[in-house]
């Protein structure tokens, strides 16, 4: 159960590479630990995740991302989106003591 979920944050690089990272306070089944995760993606993916979310939604890659995928970002349905789409990334996690 996630206590308290700041939700999708997300940078895009000038290389045209992004990060989307999710963040949750305060994990009750990790006995309230921080946990940080984030998808790496360079900027060939980058386009690729782009042309496919444009062809659902309009706006800002963060506005069609919150449209596809939640303000607290569903995880299980991005990594299907990118598989089903050929969208490469890399993965990566940190939690707090």
């Amino acid at each position: 159960m996630r206590e308290d979920t700041s939700g999708l944050l997300l940078t895009e690089y000038d290389s045209g590479s992004i990060r989307v990272e999710v963040v949750d306070y305060g994990i009750s089944e990790y006995g309230g630990a921080d946990l940080e995760m984030w998808y790496n993606i360079d900027s060939e993916n980058a386009k690729k995740l782009k042309e496919q979310l444009s062809k659902l939604h309009s706006g800002t890659l963060e506005e069609m991302l919150i449209a596809e995928f939640g303000k607290e970002f569903n995880m299980r349905e991005f990594n299907k989106f990118c598989a089903e789409n050929g969208i490469k990334f890399s993965f990566d996690t940190w939690m707090s003591d």
